[in-house]
């Protein structure tokens, strides 16, 4: 089981805790904002697009694309019903030998660029992210062998990524501790009354060079990003908690209950009181 720090990171394997490897495999459906964890992850777009960043960069991940975005990148997705599906691998799940030293390890090193390909370019690197998502689907059935199934197909998963492109050779990425401070900042302090002047002084920008940089790295608003947060807090107090949808709104930063049930709504396609109904 993966220990994260559940304020500075993602802590991607919180509703996962019966997981026997750290690895998880997942179809994403709505926007996700941006974060950072300790785990490489994999985007696959099976059909339509959608809108990628990745630290400073910002780009549109077209229909058949596989992308490999490295451990502690920033990193955001911007969808509208496109089908994609993602993974997480986590360093611990390997035995470290002499594969993952050579092949494996230099994609968790930090500040790598991340990597994009075509479907149709690299049929191997698809087949065997499709071999993965079915075995993880199986793991219960198949639990006898899972974990040494599991850590092969991952293991053969990183070093066709290595043929392709040696992670020794990708330019590092510029230095974002300071925008991380203000991410870290925001994380902590969402359920406040907090301004873009607050979190811009808290990490050492002036507010309109703060702005422009969150637009940059984020492709969306600070508004619009502390929105996504408080939502997905709440969303997360639903499922976890008997707390009433007021209580809940207030908790996560909403003064206005009926403002919360319409942004709740906009954002994951259903009201609130659907949590409950389940």
């Amino acid at each position: 089981m993966i220990i994260t720090d559940k304020s500075l990171k993602e802590n991607v394997f919180r509703n996962h805790e019966k997981e026997s490897l750290s690895f998880i495999f997942y179809y994403l459906y709505y926007n996700t904002p941006l974060h950072w964890h300790e785990q490489v992850e994999f985007l696959w777009v099976k059909k339509g697009s959608m809108t990628v960043t990745v630290n400073t960069e910002t780009f549109t991940a077209e229909e058949g694309t596989i992308h490999l975005i490295p451990s502690g990148s920033l990193h955001s997705y911007t969808t509208d019903g496109c089908v994609h599906r993602v993974f997480l691998a986590d360093k611990s799940v390997f035995e470290k030998n002499e594969i993952y030293e050579k092949y494996i390890s230099p994609f968790f090193q930090p500040g790598i660029h991340h990597i994009s390909t075509k479907a149709n370019d690299a049929p191997e690197i698809i087949n065997l992210f499709s071999q993965l998502g079915i075995e993880y689907s199986n793991q219960a059935k198949n639990k006898d062998t899972y974990h040494h199934t599991a850590t092969t197909l991952l293991s053969l998963f990183f070093m066709l990524w290595y043929r392709r492109f040696n992670p020794a050779e990708l330019f590092p990425e510029k230095n974002l501790d300071h925008f991380k401070k203000a991410i870290l900042y925001i994380n902590n302090h969402y359920a406040e009354n907090i301004t873009l002047e607050d979190v811009a002084s808290h990490a050492g920008f002036s507010a309109s060079h703060f702005s422009r940089v969150f637009k940059s790295c984020c492709n969306m608003t600070f508004k619009q990003y502390l929105i996504i947060i408080r939502l997905k807090k709440a969303h997360a107090l639903l499922l976890d908690t008997n707390l009433s949808i007021e209580e809940i709104a207030f908790r996560t930063g909403f003064n206005d209950a009926c403002y919360f049930t319409k942004m709740y709504k906009r954002h994951f396609s259903s009201p609130p009181s659907s949590i409950r109904k389940q």
